[in-house]
């Protein structure tokens, strides 16, 4: 950015140090391995499956069911998505990934490390910093920073005006002191109730700063990253005598522990402090059968992307329909990508070249 900056102090890497650190950790490895096994994917490659799909127009249809009639595939994967249909358009829209290298050299460069562009314009704003750019390359995990742009944009740019106040999304940075304090030990068994409490504790502010009432909406998401993978709690309805929660997982049930019944537990507390002595709501559980990414790198890209399912099909999923359309993890980093450009361009930063990106 083009600007005096003299005399102001920040932390151009909030969660760089932590970033780092992770892929120093057995966790990483440990995913690693999990994800290899699980796929065969240093022995075998899936073979292509192939089926005959009708011609998909520019119009964006009204339901999934409009794209696949037709077609026989199996019931987790119906759905034809055209990603760049559903997400809102951009400036950047055509424009390639891959820049130029003979880009014109009349603005400043912002270095590797510095901030690019902020986004959402109000709250808690998420600083993006050239190196979260980055981290966008198909051979990369998304970092947190990623996740929260990617789930604000869904939030605040996908997600229907009118049902805003319907929708709440936890923090995906603030939330995880809810759990990360927790041992291997504790995550994976049910909370005692004076665990269940501090742990309440430490999260309390995110809803009580800003009086959100969690069963006043009808969807509540709680996006998780726990042992190297991210993955989502999804309640529905929960203010009712038929709410439910499920987990979100694009690697079977990797990472999540006793997670519903920490999550159980919070709501328990959180009814107690919104509505008194009154019983809360039994919270069902439920199973849910998500779109699998075939590595152990994409799970930040696909947690957004059954965001944007949600979104998009928003009262079938708060009327208990859940179905998840089809994941492209690349055409979703390209979106990202060009969101972040588009932001940079106008919010003022004057870049005269972005890295390469592998798409």
């Amino acid at each position: 950015r083009v600007r005096n900056l003299a005399g102001l102090a920040f932390d151009p890497m909030p969660s760089f140090n932590r970033l780092v650190s992770i892929f120093k950790k057995d966790a990483f490895k440990q995913k690693e391995k999990e994800m290899k096994k699980r796929f065969a994917l240093s022995e075998v490659k899936e073979p292509d499956v192939i089926v005959d799909q009708p011609v998909v127009s520019d119009d964006v249809p009204e339901k999934i069911d409009d794209l696949t009639e037709g077609c026989v595939v199996e019931e987790e994967l119906m759905g034809v998505v055209d990603l760049n249909a559903a997400l809102p358009p951009t400036t950047l829209e055509n424009e390639p990934i891959l820049i130029d290298d003979d880009a014109p050299d009349d603005s400043t460069t912002v270095p590797m490390s510095g901030e690019v562009c902020s986004f959402p314009p109000t709250g808690r704003v998420n600083h993006v910093y050239m190196a979260d750019y980055e981290r966008l390359d198909r051979t990369k995990m998304l970092n947190d920073t990623l996740v929260k742009f990617g789930l604000d944009l869904m939030e605040l740019m996908v997600l229907p005006r009118d049902l805003h106040n319907r929708l709440y999304i936890f923090d995906s940075l603030g939330f995880g002191n809810f759990y990360r304090p927790l041992s291997a030990a504790l995550f994976n068994s049910p909370p005692s109730e004076s665990s269940a409490r501090d742990a309440h504790a430490r999260v309390a502010h995110l809803t009580r700063r800003r009086s959100i009432d969690l069963f006043a909406k009808d969807i509540v998401i709680w996006p998780i990253e726990r042992s190297t993978h991210w993955y989502m709690v999804v309640g529905v309805n929960l203010g009712k005598d038929s709410a439910s929660l499920f987990t979100v997982n694009s690697a079977g049930s990797y990472g999540e522990g006793a997670i519903l019944e920490h999550i159980k537990s919070y709501l328990a507390i959180e009814w107690e402090k919104k509505r008194g002595n009154s019983s809360p709501p039994n919270f069902c559980t439920q199973k849910v059968f998500p779109p699998q990414q075939q590595g152990g790198i994409d799970c930040g890209v696909f947690l957004i992307s059954f965001v944007e399912s949600i979104v998009r099909n928003f009262h079938d999923f708060a009327n208990g329909l859940v179905q998840f359309e089809p994941v492209d993890p690349t055409r979703l980093r390209q979106y990202l990508a060009r969101s972040i450009r588009r932001l940079s361009q106008e919010q003022g930063f004057q870049i005269s070249q972005w890295p390469r990106l592998d798409l």
